[in-house]
């Protein structure tokens, strides 16, 4: 009884957690940098920037933070309200593929040859 009493419960709070306003979604198309369409994710207009990225993620394969979104010349902002960089409820963005993985390697590697060389000068 104390089980399902505990069920009742939980079910009870979760349906009075639920908002009664019908979300709103929107058809977003992803161009890639020569213009030519990628995919096209339907995400909730409450959501941000970074669900849609996930979304994109989740159609094509890119990571997340590999992902750059532009909107015109003006790059999105991961915490950005979709509602409020789209205006309408169909939009376009152009997705600018990076490789973050590979940017931090290389850092890495040039502040490894740069301290070997210090050490080298101090040597001679």
């Amino acid at each position: 009884e104390a089980q399902a009493a505990a069920i009742i419960q939980r079910a009870r709070r979760a349906r009075a957690n639920q908002s009664h306003e019908p979300k709103m979604s929107m058809v977003i198309l992803v161009l890639g940098l020569a213009g030519d369409f990628i995919t096209s994710v339907s995400v909730d207009t409450s959501g941000t920037v970074a669900t849609l990225k996930k979304q994109i993620e989740k159609d094509i394969g890119t990571l997340v933070m590999n992902q750059n979104l532009l909107v015109g010349p003006h790059q999105l902002n991961n915490c950005q309200r979709l509602q409020d960089a789209f205006p309408e409820h169909e939009a376009l963005v152009t997705l600018v593929k990076v490789d973050k993985g590979r940017d931090l390697l290389e850092e890495r590697a040039a502040s490894m040859i740069a301290r070997y060389m210090r050490l080298k000068l101090r040597v001679q």
